[in-house]
């Protein structure tokens, strides 16, 4: 329901823009100022920097786009190495700073970063640092002069937001305007490439017509060639719409926080500063308390350390803007009474944050102790080692003048970059598989084995504990719900490792290994589900622009150790389902729990629907792939018993009424796989 409302909201917005800029490019009571003129600059080289762009993602991002759920690549890299250096070329010289250089290479390098790691956390950090780069490029760029004051910032990116309208407006407007030889120089490239665009889909529509393999040949180029061109003209309005936007900022004018007034702050400060107490007051006695404590409140100690750790992080961090509000009112107050109180009740806040971030890295590390490391508490841990610097700067501000804002700014990008080096050069995956378990407790190989090709070392080992596992498991006929449940998770874990496999296989592998792959992919999907595989994302992953030096590497090793990532691990599924259906033991729920039950921070769960998920599926691809003689028996029982033939019941083959359930039993009895 709130997507749904989100969405409306969102394309009902965009209307309303999109119908006032049309209305103001043809009304005539908007006319063109000489300050609209005074907002638009035409870069030396803006056409060298729309070509860039449109090459860059031409060449190396276009088949990016449509891969779901997979690593940026190397053309990912590419193509910002592309877009920056365009974008480095239309800044005038005088604005080609240190900071400028500065955040070019900062995004080139982010950009690249994706090729080291395979890890989505990592790669969603390193497109966070792109962004950030890009953005601020953007804003130095637009602006004739930037001063490092958080009042200023705001106040102009907003002025850059709601100005931005008025410029497209103006732009349609000249062009719109100019007449005979006046023409826009760019208008006549957009007109030219749309007569050249219509020429050519229609010839080639007359050749295909003619030739059939031209037809073949051409049936994809005309797709690509719609959206390519569709794209590329977004892109190079967009970057047009940009590259010209100038807004000419004002040294004199002073910014200050007169929307708030001394109590708009002080009072909330206060009320923070009491309920931070009280809070932390209930912290310290029973974060280390002992179990007996809690039931009262009927839950136990592992529960109450497993929440709250993401909470407090976001809590500390809004806290801390207020405090850097309250750093900004007390410079600004003449009083000296409101500056002490204020500088006072922000120290109060700014230790009781600390204390915030303790009690968030109490419990991370209460819950590493009890259920073991994992990605979100690793990326908490970064967050709150960068909150931790950035409320020692504020509390450095408050306490003395000296330190400027500017110096605020430059800390936070000193804490950025520190946070971006270490999670590129950290193999945070690798920890998180190569961990040893909490006391009491296995690896979590369902966790690992969904984690990216960085864990490839958990991914082995998961081999190696699973078969230790199912050669105690199948020699028992009966399970006790323990067990049940412990069989679930090693299924589970085995079927995400063997998509991660085949998903790594099908992207470095030969041609003809590929389409082989697709073809079992085709085979397996039984159920009503799946359907015929779609190729176009897998064939797109095979381009060289969505290489990674991690995944290429544990295709590699997966290659040198066939035996066990190949054989191994297949044959370790398939002992499982003829365990299953030699026993008539139904997993669902507990699978079902596994994957619905918990929850994942920062884990794409990738399980392909053509595994085996329950006794009666089982049995149904059992039957599928019978021998002839086996299959048609069946068929001729449940014809003679229902006047049709009708597929089995799981309650029916318990009951063995036609005597083919103990034949096909007898076809899957499990045996050990060997691995040692």
């Amino acid at each position: 329901m709130i997507t749904t409302l989100v969405s409306i909201l969102f394309f009902g917005m965009s209307f309303l823009i999109f119908t006032y800029v049309i209305s103001s490019i043809f009304s005539k009571n908007h006319l063109i100022t000489q300050e609209d003129i005074s907002g638009i600059m035409l870069p030396k080289y803006l056409l060298w920097t729309i070509l860039l762009v449109v090459a860059g993602y031409n060449f190396f991002m276009y088949d990016l786009l449509h891969i779901e759920d997979s690593v940026f690549g190397i053309g990912f890299g590419l193509f910002h190495v592309f877009a920056l250096i365009g974008i480095l070329l239309s800044f005038p010289k005088e604005k080609r700073t240190i900071l400028v250089y500065t955040l070019v290479i900062a995004g080139i390098v982010a950009s690249f970063g994706s090729v080291f790691r395979a890890s989505e956390m990592v790669q969603v950090f390193n497109l966070f640092i792109m962004r950030i780069s890009c953005l601020t490029l953007g804003f130095v760029y637009i602006l004739n002069e930037v001063q490092w004051s958080g009042l200023w910032i705001l106040r102009n990116a907003w002025a850059i937001v709601m100005r931005g309208f008025r410029h497209l407006i103006v732009l349609a407007k000249m062009i719109s305007q100019k007449k005979g030889e006046k023409r826009s120089h760019i208008l006549k490239i957009i007109k030219t490439s749309a007569i050249t665009l219509i020429v050519f889909l229609i010839f080639t529509l007359l050749l295909s017509q003619a030739d059939p393999i031209f037809d073949q040949m051409m049936t994809e180029v005309r797709e690509q060639l719609i959206e390519r061109t569709f794209v590329s003209i977004v892109l190079g309005l967009l970057l047009f719409a940009i590259l010209t936007y100038k807004i000419k900022t004002d040294k004199n004018i002073e910014h200050k926080l007169s929307v708030l007034g001394f109590y708009d702050i002080a009072v909330p400060v206060s009320v923070l500063v009491l309920l931070f107490a009280g809070f932390l007051f209930i912290q310290w006695k029973y974060l280390f308390a002992s179990n007996v404590d809690f039931q009262a409140f009927d839950i136990t100690y592992s529960d109450y350390v497993r929440k709250g750790f993401i909470e407090l992080l976001v809590t500390s961090f809004f806290g801390s803007m207020i405090a850097y509000l309250t750093v900004i009112k007390s410079n600004e107050t003449d009083s000296k009474s409101r500056f002490f109180f204020l500088k006072t009740a922000n120290i109060v806040l700014i230790v009781q944050l600390f204390a915030l971030l303790g009690s968030a890295l109490k419990r991370d590390l209460l819950y590493i102790d009890i259920y073991g490391i994992t990605r979100v508490r690793i990326a908490g841990g970064v967050f709150l080692a960068c909150l931790a610097v950035f409320f020692t700067l504020v509390l450095l501000m408050n306490l003395f003048r000296r330190m400027k804002e500017k110096h605020l700014f430059i800390g936070i990008g000193a804490i950025l970059m520190s946070a971006f080096i270490a999670v590129n050069v950290i193999n945070i995956d690798k920890i998180i598989a190569d961990a040893v378990p909490p006391e009491g407790r296995d690896a979590d190989y369902f966790y690992i084995n969904n984690l990216s090709a960085d864990a490839i070392s958990g991914w082995e080992n998961s081999i190696y504990d699973s078969s230790v596992f199912l050669d105690d498991i199948i020699s028992k006929s009966e399970l006790t719900e323990d067990e049940k449940t412990s069989l679930a998770s090693t299924k589970l874990a085995l079927i995400a490792l063997q998509n991660n496999r085949d998903i790594i296989n099908a992207k470095f592998s030969s041609e003809s290994d590929f389409q082989s792959y697709i073809t079992e992919l085709n085979k397996s999907a039984y159920d009503y589900w799946t359907g015929n595989v779609n190729s176009r994302p897998l064939e797109a992953e095979r381009s060289w622009t969505s290489w990674n030096l991690t995944e290429h590497n544990a295709y590699l090793d997966m290659q040198d150790n066939s035996l066990l990532f190949y054989d191994g691990l297949d044959c370790l599924i398939n002992e499982i389902a003829d365990y299953q259906l030699t026993n008539l033991i139904d997993l669902w729920s507990y699978e079902d729990d596994r994957l619905n039950s918990f929850e994942y921070p920062l884990v794409d769960l990738n399980l392909r629907g053509s595994t085996y998920y329950n006794t009666y599926d089982m049995i149904f691809v059992a039957i599928e792939e019978a021998p002839e003689e086996l299959s048609n028996k069946i068929e001729e029982a449940y014809t003679t018993e229902h006047g049709y033939y009708d597929q089995p019941t799981d309650d029916e083959f318990r009951k063995d009424e036609f005597g083919v359930l103990a034949e096909l039993k007898a076809m899957h009895i499990p045996t050990s796989c060997g691995i040692k």
